[in-house]
């Protein structure tokens, strides 16, 4: 009888087999584009999108993305997604109600989880082999018959506005949380969890919803098992085949109006009074569109300017040389529509105002000063050497496949992303943060009352108390 430390040993070796087999240069280029491991994919009738990967050990791991998520929602409904998930969890189907969803699980040593994302609400389900069936059978019926009540949704909501109030006692949330609304004018990414927000949400609301996004287009489903991929499709069928039909429908984002009033709010630092040891200072603004051509030479200035952990500009300024702040980065995601862009520090309360000179000292030499050559090459490398550890396992193999669909990028995007990278010039670096930066940039600032007096000289403060 095999151990679990001899179980995850082979595992683990099984993992290692993945990479070395499938992430093999192209001979004969002057670049390494990834060979990534085939997903077999298939449509049912009803627009129902399905990918699946053989996994060697005698298990399945069954993800099945709902398209609605935070990014769907606005200030007077925030929170919706979050309540749907929790809901799910809960209530349970009408073939598995309340408690015995778990039971039933856990009797079969599986293992069940709802999250709420920006983009989409996701049930992750993992079971041995033998149980494949059963799984299926509980995450069709979750879709398809969800159990939806006054009082489960009023305890679901409950839970979730808590929930939100301990992330806000975080700063960082806080600020990050203050920034989006603020960029995002209280909508999609700027949506905010607030009491009367929480408290419109009915059954009505939560059913009418899920009713409305649970269509075949809006379904994907990515399925990691040791069954064969006609096994797989024969399930799927009988699991979602009497999902309704529909095409995909996304969140929409008012990307031109946001661009157009960024400039009049960077005028502004926006300050949240807060009884902190630490000031906490973000700095933001939108990221183009995930299918935009410039986001390559973007990720690498982002990796120079604070991505790239110790070897970034911020780090190695702000922290190692100056000693002003334990945690200084920036960060760029892109997304359907429009993403963010945010450059973030936390500092002593009196090295406000110093801290926030240098970030933005920083963000304008991306747009200003040509990057040197040997912090170019050294931003490449780092980049694509450690690329391939972004498909260190089956799920995440999958959940690139996912992505691509979900926003429609070519099928080469995660084989060439690398090669992409490669190419990007110091030229096209300038070019881009110019783009980037050149509307403006939304500051904000929680700290200490008093903090805000020095930081008159960088904008009018405009002080954001705490919402009820």
């Amino acid at each position: 009888m095999k151990t679990q430390k001899q179980a995850g040993l082979k595992a683990a070796a099984l993992s290692m087999a993945l990479l070395c087999v499938f992430f093999i240069p192209h001979a004969g280029t002057g670049s390494e584009d990834l060979l990534i491991p085939g997903v077999k994919s298939f449509t049912l009738d009803n627009g129902v999108k399905v990918f699946s990967i053989t996994d060697d050990l005698p298990r399945s791991e069954i993800i099945v993305s709902v398209s609605y998520g935070r990014l769907f929602e606005n200030g007077s409904n925030a929170g919706l997604s979050e309540v749907i998930a929790d809901t799910l969890l809960l209530s349970g189907s009408s073939r598995y109600p309340g408690h015995s969803l778990i039971d039933t699980l856990e009797s079969a040593g599986g293992s069940i989880s709802v999250d709420a994302g920006w983009e989409s609400i996701t049930i992750s389900l993992k079971v041995i082999e033998r149980h494949t069936g059963l799984a299926f059978d509980i995450i069709g019926d979750l879709i398809l018959n969800p159990l939806f009540n006054g009082d489960g949704v009023k305890y679901s909501a409950g839970r979730v506005y808590e929930k939100h109030r301990r992330r806000m006692d975080d700063p960082a949330t806080r600020g990050i949380s203050a920034l989006r609304e603020i960029v995002f004018n209280g909508k999609g990414y700027g949506a905010s969890i607030t009491r009367q927000s929480i408290s419109s949400i009915t059954e009505k609301t939560v059913s009418d919803t899920w009713t409305k996004h649970t269509t075949g287009g809006n379904i994907i489903v990515s399925v990691s098992s040791s069954l064969g991929s006609d096994e797989i499709g024969r399930i799927c069928r009988k699991s979602f085949g009497l999902a309704k039909r529909g095409d995909r429908e996304y969140y929409t984002a008012d990307i031109e109006t946001v661009k157009s009033q960024l400039a009049a709010k960077s005028r502004n630092i926006y300050f949240i009074p807060a009884d902190y040891d630490q000031a906490t200072i973000i700095c933001g603004t939108p990221a183009p569109d995930v299918k935009y051509g410039g986001n390559y030479a973007i990720d690498v200035m982002n990796y120079i300017l604070g991505g790239g952990s110790f070897g970034s500009r911020l780090m190695t300024d702000i922290r190692e040389k100056r000693g002003l702040a334990y945690s200084v980065f920036s960060h760029v995601a892109a997304r359907y529509g429009a993403g963010l862009f945010l450059c973030f520090a936390q500092t002593r309360n009196e090295e406000t105002a110093n801290v926030l000179s240098l970030m933005k000292t920083h963000i304008s030499r991306m747009y200003n000063e040509p990057v040197p050559a040997d912090e170019l090459a050294w931003a490449k490398s780092a980049i694509t050497n450690s690329y391939v550890f972004n498909f260190s396992s089956v799920a995440r193999i999958l959940s690139m496949y996912f992505t691509m669909d979900y926003y429609g990028l070519d099928q080469d995007y995660y084989s060439k992303y690398t090669s992409r990278i490669e190419a990007v010039t110091s030229k096209e670096i300038i070019d881009e943060s110019r783009m980037l930066f050149s509307r403006g940039l939304v500051t904000v600032v929680v700290g200490k009352r008093g903090t805000h007096n020095g930081l008159s000289e960088y904008g009018n403060v405009v002080i954001i108390e705490e919402k009820p």
